[in-house]
């Protein structure tokens, strides 16, 4: 902790750069004096601060914001932003600073949208307060402590509310995107069963089957069951490389229920018979 002209004030950094895409940086805590101001100033990082008592305002793109306690507000790289405390109830704020190639869509996106700055944070009893604790008392250093404060980091993300719908992230682009990440894991795991089809897979993800085939179409470029097949086909051409295998092994482990179907959909693929194909390599 800094003692800086009666302020209470700790901040402290992480560098824990394994997760470039969503980089927590650091930590903090402050108790304002009256009238204690920030800025006018440009971040290079996203910072969150959450009130947790007293009342301030924020300026950000030409707005003026009067916040109090369960209010955050949210700074993004290259804004121009100001706060200060009030002259007679001073706020006390912890905050987070996090940054990384896709915080809008991996993060952001499932509670604030791009227009809003501040909001409200909902949190019971104390619970903020402890999990912002056990941040400023970890050790940066101890790196076996990391997957800890990265699951104190997003419980503390979600608890923030910027009017934002709870299912807009499950809309659109961004849920077509999940759907079909996920078709994908079901097709890699799971492409050697010769009982899987396409139903089975819409069904598993409480998907229509249509719908599925629909959103696969446009994300991939390619219907499911041609994504299944091409997959089967292209792990037949890794086993048929290694030479020590019989195309009626390969067909089976690839989830095919017989050598000549497998051979035909093989050769429409690849231009030659599996059998010619395994010969030259």
């Amino acid at each position: 902790m800094i003692i800086i002209n009666n302020r209470k004030y700790r901040d402290i950094f992480f560098n824990e750069e394994i997760f470039s895409e969503l980089l927590f940086l650091n930590v903090g805590h402050e108790t304002c004096l009256p009238k204690h101001s920030y800025g006018p100033k440009i971040r290079e990082h996203y910072v969150i601060h959450y009130i947790i008592k007293g009342k301030g305002i924020f300026k950000i793109n030409g707005k003026t914001y009067h916040l109090k306690e369960k209010n955050f507000f949210l700074i993004r790289p290259n804004e121009l932003s100001y706060y200060e405390a009030d002259a007679e109830e001073p706020w006390e704020y912890y905050w987070l600073g996090f940054n990384g190639s896709r915080v809008e869509e991996i993060l952001l996106s499932r509670f604030i949208d791009q227009f809003t700055d501040t909001g409200m944070f909902h949190s019971k009893g104390n619970n903020l307060n402890f999990k912002f604790e056990d941040l400023l008392n970890s050790n940066p250093f101890d790196y076996s402590k990391m997957l800890f404060r990265y699951s104190i980091f997003f419980d503390l993300i979600r608890m923030v509310n910027g009017g934002i719908p709870s299912t807009k992230y499950y809309e659109g682009i961004s849920m077509k995107k999940m759907y079909s990440k996920t078709f994908m894991l079901y097709i890699q795991n799971s492409y050697h069963l010769k009982e899987l089809t396409i139903s089975s897979i819409a069904n598993s993800m409480n998907l229509n089957p249509s719908y599925l085939s629909q959103i696969i179409k446009e994300e991939l470029g390619i219907t499911p069951i041609g994504y299944l097949k091409e997959y089967r086909l292209q792990k037949a051409s890794v086993l048929l490389e290694l030479g020590n295998i019989t195309v009626t092994e390969v067909a089976d482990l690839v989830g095919y229920e017989s050598v000549p179907s497998f051979s035909r959909a093989f050769k429409k693929l690849f231009g030659q018979a599996p059998s010619v194909y395994k010969g030259q390599h």
